[in-house]
């Protein structure tokens, strides 16, 4: 699993909100797609946190649920998987590992090739 969609999914996340607010609004999941001129499976997906939203995606649900309030909540947690996401790969690049030079018999520094 992707750090985005950990993060979109973890529990009190971006994903459950969108689905609580969903939810607290009393709205099925079939008319909020067509309230958003969307396909259903992007409701689902975005409220089960398997694709990520858009800023756009985002205040257009709150504004769907009547809740325009909220967007600024759910950008923040938006804000806060995409700062993970960024983060990862910088994290989890390969380290520089140490060899010992065949040709001239020292060691060396090289980076990790796969």
């Amino acid at each position: 699993m992707r750090p985005i969609d950990e993060q979109l999914s973890r529990p009190g996340g971006l994903a459950e909100r969108l689905y609580m607010l969903r939810k607290g609004a009393g709205i099925p999941v079939g008319e909020l797609a067509v309230r958003l001129g969307w396909q259903p499976s992007k409701v689902t997906k975005l409220q089960r946190g398997q694709q990520r939203p858009t800023v756009a995606d985002i205040e257009k649900w709150a504004n769907a649920c009547g809740q325009p309030g909220a967007a600024s909540e759910l950008l923040d947690l938006l804000s806060e998987a995409d700062a993970v996401h960024w983060r990862w790969p910088i994290a989890n690049m390969p380290q520089p590992r140490k060899t010992w030079g065949a040709r001239n018999g020292r060691l060396s520094v090289t980076a990790a090739c796969r």
